[in-house]
């Protein structure tokens, strides 16, 4: 089975070679005389009856006319046969098929009489070829037709050579003694209409030179095509070339147009390519693809690069007070780039006075913007030469190359410092009404209160020393007692032995030192005096310059304990 496939493949492969190698190589032959096909002919002999006409069939239905000369006293004289004048039509190359028969191998000389019209008087022409038959018939006596038709068949091709008049004569000389022509068929050849490496060629005959071609439809050429048709009516090898121009890819021999969403932008032999990046096409053959609303090329942007627009704005544009004068703006890089690489940024200034409807005006020339306010490729600029009381505001823009053919509004950034004071429309004002009440007061009593305030705390004080004092000898004395602790967890101390009992004797001790207070400012201090019998002392918590501060355990009528700090006084 495979072998059968294989073999089918390889017929199908030969049939297509064969019949492209026949359409080219096949010529066409213009037949410009075939006189057996003309019922009379009427040729002219030179001299006049050297020539008689006779009809054969020569294995035909019909007979047809044959010329013949044969006179064995003629023999060695020149007899000529002219045909009619014929028009060249496209010839440029004469071929001749010439079927005779001679007794003897006396060539038959071919002769070519050139005229642009009939000729009255046929002079000799001039020699082209010449024919000798392979083999004569033998002349005894009587001619006999039959011999001879067995002769007849052999025919002999010749060129002739270019012609270039309007017409011609074809005249057959012969010397010998007797000589048949039974038939002369003279012709061109032409090469075939030709398409091939997208140039076309319509016919051309044989001999006519160099032919220029056409290129197909949506082709350009490089050079011009050019063929010469051979004698045999085939073509040469092909001179310069053809190419599908921008828009046409090759299919064969022929170029066929981009279809749509596809471009091919050179005139060479390359396929149509999908068009690139935010470009469309709508109709077919582009040599180029149309940039889609909001992109554009550059005029050097080559074709395969995909249409591009200006970038967004910038990020993070912040301001960094350096003083009242001068501040450094910054920002980042935007993003979205347009579909481009490079980015620079222009830096603008406007300013106003902060007046009521005062327009932002440009910034005048004694504030810069450094390095400089355009085409900076850095994200930072230093502003100096601000003033104090003017409000400014500062604009970054994003550019890039497509920028300056496209819209960039939206590739801008902007930010504003206030520096004039902010009007505020003053807010309504309450009124309110204030009634004053006049109070006499009685001075007396209260610089008596303050006095006697004052000489109370100045006995107190001495009072209060000598009190703790004592108090501080008898623990003094008695510091070897062993301390025990009370309860937990608050963990206090108090002597083993039961303390002794206060008397109110000595509660009123206390307030002897007392005496001249009023009444008032000793009911106050009553409050906060302790029994001295109910303090016991502990450990020495500090010292300073003054006196110490011992842990202390403060015994209230109820039972209860008090963990306390007591702070003693140094005698003088």
């Amino acid at each position: 089975m495979d072998l059968k496939m294989s073999l089918l493949k390889m017929f199908f492969l030969f049939t297509l070679l064969c019949l492209v190698t026949s359409e080219q190589i096949t010529p066409i032959k213009e037949e410009i005389l075939d006189s057996t096909s003309q019922r009379e002919l009427r040729w002219t002999s030179t001299p006049s009856k050297a020539w008689q006409e006779i009809r054969m069939k020569l294995g035909q239905d019909t007979a047809h006319t044959v010329y013949q000369s044969c006179d064995p006293k003629s023999k060695n004289q020149p007899r000529t046969l002219w045909t009619n004048w014929l028009p060249r039509n496209d010839a440029h190359e004469l071929l001749l098929d010439l079927q005779f028969a001679q007794d003897d191998q006396t060539p038959v000389i071919i002769q070519v009489l050139e005229s642009d019209a009939p000729l009255v008087k046929l002079n000799s022409g001039q020699e082209r070829n010449e024919a000798v038959a392979p083999s004569a018939f033998a002349l005894k006596g009587t001619l006999n037709l039959k011999d001879v038709e067995e002769h007849l068949y052999h025919a002999e091709n010749r060129n002739l050579g270019m012609i270039s008049r309007q017409g011609f004569y074809l005249g057959f000389t012969y010397r010998g003694s007797c000589v048949f022509i039974s038939s002369v068929r003279l012709f061109y050849t032409k090469c075939p209409g030709l398409v091939e490496n997208h140039a076309s060629f319509g016919e051309a005959s044989a001999g006519s030179g160099m032919s220029r071609g056409q290129c197909v439809d949506g082709a350009e050429e490089r050079s011009a095509p050019l063929r010469e048709c051979h004698s045999n009516g085939t073509w040469s090898d092909l001179q310069g070339s053809c190419v599908c121009r921008a828009g046409y890819q090759s299919e064969g021999n022929i170029c066929t147009a981009c279809k749509v969403g596809s471009y091919k932008p050179a005139n060479d032999s390359g396929e149509c390519r999908p068009c690139p990046a935010n470009s469309r096409t709508l109709s077919e053959g582009a040599s180029e693809c149309d940039c889609e609303e909001g992109h554009g090329r550059l005029q050097s942007d080559p074709p395969h690069v995909g249409c591009t627009r200006p970038p967004t704005a910038p990020l993070n544009l912040t301001i960094h007070q350096l003083s009242d004068t001068a501040l450094i703006l910054s920002w980042a890089a935007p993003a979205d780039l347009g579909g481009r690489v490079e980015v620079l940024y222009d830096v603008e200034c406007r300013q106003n006075t902060g007046q009521t409807r005062d327009p932002w005006q440009p910034c005048g020339n004694s504030t810069f913007i450094l390095p400089q306010p355009t085409g900076l490729t850095e994200t930072v600029a230093n502003i100096t030469g601000l003033h104090v009381n003017v409000n400014y505001q500062f604009s970054v823009r994003a550019t890039n190359r497509i920028s300056a053919q496209l819209d960039s509004s939206g590739s801008v950034q902007s930010i504003t410092v206030l520096k004039t004071p902010v009007q505020i429309p003053p807010a309504p004002v309450a009124t309110a009404h204030f009634q004053v009440k006049e109070e006499k007061w009685n001075m007396a009593p209260m610089i008596a209160g303050v006095v006697s305030g004052v000489l109370l705390l100045l006995a107190l004080i001495p009072a209060a020393y000598c009190f703790l004092r004592r108090g501080y000898s008898k623990l003094r004395g008695d510091h070897d007692a062993e301390l025990v602790p009370l309860q937990t967890p608050v963990v206090s101390y108090r002597r083993t032995e039961d303390p002794e009992t206060a008397t109110p004797q000595e509660t009123n001790s206390a307030f002897q030192v007392l005496d001249g207070v009023s009444e008032r400012l000793l009911c106050g201090i009553r409050d906060v005096l302790v029994d001295r019998s109910r303090l016991t002392l502990g450990k020495e918590l500090g010292k300073g310059e003054f006196g110490a501060v011992y842990e202390g355990v403060f015994s209230r009528q109820e039972g209860e304990n008090i963990k306390v700090a007591v702070k003693t006084m140094r005698g003088k």
